[in-house]
């Protein structure tokens, strides 16, 4: 998770991680280097952190409606799934105010001329959570349409092959 640096603050680094994270020459290091050549690139890593958070909530959401458009269903999965999609919501939300609040002020996130307490570093508690709502969400979401398919009237081995198929997108 942390490999070159990434997923740590840019202070906390070693030379080694910094050299490695940034394609530079250690002795391009300086300060005066970083800052005018390397906030881009801390900038464009703080927006790229709200775009994942935005694609995996395109593709969680994706999935749901799939299964709303292909499964002929009943009104407890409708529901089901109307409630998978409030809790997407939600974790979105948490995720874009997650990555607002790292670092006060927001520009600490890409000026490193702010103290190194500026930014949550070591606080990985909000993070973990997130990751375990995420991993909840991703486990209701393939165990939703178990039942639907069970129930087809084919043959065991055919249902079986069929939710196989639905899970081989859990990998």
């Amino acid at each position: 998770m942390t490999h070159a640096g990434l997923g740590k603050h840019f202070v906390t680094l070693t030379l080694a991680n910094q050299v490695t994270f940034f394609k530079v020459c250690p002795h391009q290091l300086e300060m005066a280097f970083v800052i005018t050549k390397l906030i881009p690139v801390a900038q464009t890593f703080f927006i790229f952190e709200f775009l994942y958070a935005f694609s995996m909530t395109l593709v969680k959401f994706s999935i749901v409606l799939f299964y709303l458009r292909i499964f002929n269903i009943k009104r407890s999965m409708r529901f089901t799934l109307y409630v998978i999609s409030i809790f997407l919501i939600m974790w979105f939300l948490a995720q874009f105010i997650y990555i607002l609040m790292e670092c006060r002020p927001i520009r600490a996130f890409w000026d490193w001329r702010f103290p190194p307490d500026s930014c949550n570093a070591d606080n990985h508690v909000s993070g973990y959570s997130l990751n375990g709502a995420s991993l909840v969400l991703d486990l209701a979401i393939f165990l939703v349409p178990i039942l639907p398919l069970w129930g087809l009237k084919r043959s065991l081995a055919s249902r079986l092959c069929v939710i196989g198929v639905f899970m081989v997108g859990a990998l």
